[in-house]
């Protein structure tokens, strides 16, 4: 709707999802209205640590390469913003990963923790923690900063 010159319509939808606690929404929203500015707080390579400066800045390239939108680069690596999610999405990999190594098992195949398949895995547990209503933090963190 947005990019269909539909602001207002596209505004009133976001507002809508984020009210029901959709992170991404509330933070397109927050993006929009000037809340929300670019923090240096870029994750390093090691996703706990804080980047060096260069280090931070060719990882927002790279999102900016990929067409990531500025609301996802800011869930994905920005540290203010996503570290209040963390403890869910561990949670949630905690409570799945013995089901998971069961499956395989059962399957004649070893689980790994080590295989890129656990990028993907991990992807899940952020989309189901970033849209679950329960986890509405991303104004308090961001705007508060």
């Amino acid at each position: 709707l947005k990019r269909a010159g539909y602001e207002d319509e596209a505004a009133g939808w976001l507002a809508r999802a984020a009210s029901r606690g959709h992170a991404l929404a509330e933070l397109e929203l927050l993006l929009s209205r000037g809340a929300v500015k670019p923090t240096p707080n870029v994750a390093a390579k090691d996703g706990h640590f804080k980047s060096h400066f260069r280090a931070g800045l060719m990882s927002h390239i790279h999102m900016e390469s990929l067409g990531l939108p500025p609301a996802l680069q800011f869930l994905l690596l920005n540290q203010d913003v996503s570290e209040p999610f963390d403890a869910c999405m561990r949670n949630h990999q905690e409570s799945r990963i013995p089901v998971w190594q069961k499956e395989h098992t059962m399957e004649g195949t070893e689980y790994n923790l080590m295989e890129a398949y656990r990028f993907r895995s991990w992807w899940h547990s952020a989309m189901v923690c970033w849209l679950d209503e329960g986890q509405r933090q991303i104004a308090n963190n961001v705007v508060a900063s």
